[in-house]
């Protein structure tokens, strides 16, 4: 079984695999509004908090059942939506895909910052 799979069977509850082209265009737009050409969270645009683990991140965010999208820096991981809950559940299994990976919205971001167990959380600073 791949790691993808596995991740697939941990959020089975709520998964959507992005497979239109359009839509991951769209979906890949929004991801950059919070990078840097280098591909790190841009820290000048958003409001950013390190997190030591996924425990500390779970117990600071309650209401956290609304949509997500996913997306690894890896060409072979396609890009998906689960709700922000499942992905945090079960973070491990998300980012096992790849050293790189995205968990956002419009709004905000996730991203560990690998190799530790540290996660930063950026929300778009209001224009």
């Amino acid at each position: 079984m791949s790691l993808f799979q596995e991740c697939k069977d941990a959020l089975s509850a709520d998964i959507n695999i992005i497979d239109d082209k359009e839509q991951s265009k769209f979906i890949l737009n929004l991801l950059n509004e919070f990078l840097t050409s280098y591909g790190t969270i841009n820290c000048n645009k958003l409001m950013c908090t390190d997190y030591l683990n996924i425990e500390n991140v779970l117990n600071s965010f309650k209401d956290y059942t609304y949509k997500v999208y996913v997306v690894a820096d890896d060409s072979d991981i396609p890009i998906f939506q689960t709700n922000l809950k499942l992905a945090l559940e079960n973070f491990y299994d998300v980012s096992a895909l790849s050293s790189k990976i995205f968990i956002f919205n419009e709004n905000e971001i996730f991203f560990p910052l690998f190799p530790n167990e540290f996660i930063r959380y950026g929300l778009l600073n209001p224009k």
